[in-house]
């Protein structure tokens, strides 16, 4: 059995011998189609995989990131992911390619308090759970459970923009667990920055 490409080759060598006939211009059309059909969806899966990849590396190195902060402040979390830059090294790793406000250069410190303080001179995709434990008198400091996230990255599934930094968002989410693992759940629809849906072990 002759291989798609092969077919292909065979027409055109035909048609260059003989001419444009109608019959070789409908199969080899049909040939390209049928090719297209098959190798799109693969390629489409193939840039899926690695923008996922890439995302996991981004957030694996914002987890390095905050435990060399805390190395440095005898085991004080970082307050939000700003407070952290210089150890992630790089602020493009801040920032997700899928986020819809990725441009932004003032934003939020944290993307899951869209109306909290905007202080970032750049933008920070991910919600951290830190920047909600903190800000509670009784917020636990030094121990915690190390199933629960402490990196969530709300912009993996499906996205619908509002403004003003807010977003509806449904779908996959991406976490790093405190203990650096990393995991991806499904979410219904919701707000940006559901803390107790974002951070839960079973996602509920």
């Amino acid at each position: 059995m002759w291989s798609l490409p092969l077919l292909g080759f065979t027409m055109v060598r035909r048609m260059r011998n003989r001419g444009f006939g109608r019959k070789e211009i409908g199969v080899l059309a049909v040939t390209v189609l049928v090719f297209l059909a098959i190798i799109l969806p693969l390629l489409r899966v193939t840039a899926g995989k690695k923008a996922t990849s890439n995302e996991i590396k981004r957030m694996r190195q914002i987890f390095m990131g905050l435990t060399s902060y805390e190395q440095d402040q005898s085991g004080v979390p970082a307050p939000n992911l700003v407070s952290a830059r210089r150890y992630v090294f790089d602020d493009r790793l801040l920032t997700s390619s899928n986020d819809p406000y990725r441009e932004s250069k003032v934003a939020p410190v944290d993307a899951g308090l869209p109306d909290g303080e905007r202080t970032a001179q750049v933008r920070v995709s991910d919600t951290y759970i830190w920047a909600y434990f903190l800000g509670k008198p009784n917020a636990p400091r030094s121990t915690v459970d190390q199933r629960i996230g402490l990196i969530a990255n709300e912009w993996q599934g499906s996205v619908s923009a509002e403004g003003d930094f807010k977003a509806t968002v449904s779908g996959k989410v991406h976490r790093v667990m405190m203990d650096g693992s990393f995991q991806s759940i499904d979410l219904p629809s919701r707000h940006l920055g559901e803390a107790q849906r974002l951070f839960s072990w079973n996602g509920q």
